[in-house]
């Protein structure tokens, strides 16, 4: 069955928009704090020491990167891309009411055998084919069509 993406609910892509951003800038900041790790070590081993109350400067930068940088990554990203997510879901809108959506072919999945059930399960063997079982009639046989115009009187 060929199927028309006309629209995204803005709200909705904000939503998933604002969750993906956040767990992606945190990883991304938590990255970016260990590669630069070794390199804030090499830097402040060229700065004197007994910076505040005779700690060492580097390896008290270090803990705040490895600390601060997936906060503050994962912030602006949830701010920055849910933004982007929003001005994206209006634009695709926008576009597909002009020139059309993506259009794409959605298969019906087989739900009548629960999963493991199919004969030749695990060892690679293609499903057996799909027979549809006949059920009953929507609209029953007779009956208008609940979407036909209404008759004219």
């Amino acid at each position: 069955m060929k199927l028309e993406l006309k629209s995204i609910s803005v709200w909705t892509a904000v939503k998933i928009g604002f969750f993906l951003n956040l767990v992606m800038g945190f990883i991304m900041g938590l990255l970016f704090a260990i590669f630069m790790a070794p390199l804030l070590a090499l830097t402040s081993s060229m700065m004197p020491t007994g910076g505040l109350d005779g700690a060492d400067v580097g390896e008290m930068s270090m803990g705040v990167l490895i600390v601060v940088m997936p906060i503050i990554y994962s912030i602006a990203s949830a701010i920055f891309g849910t933004i982007a997510f929003a001005i994206g879901a209006a634009v695709y809108n926008l576009t597909a009411r002009l020139i059309g959506g993506f259009e794409y072919v959605a298969a019906e999945v087989r739900m009548d055998l629960p999963m493991g059930s199919y004969p030749n399960s695990g060892t690679g063997a293609p499903y057996p084919p799909y027979t549809p079982t006949p059920g009953p009639q929507y609209p029953p046989s007779g009956s208008p069509s609940p979407y036909a115009p209404p008759p004219v009187a």
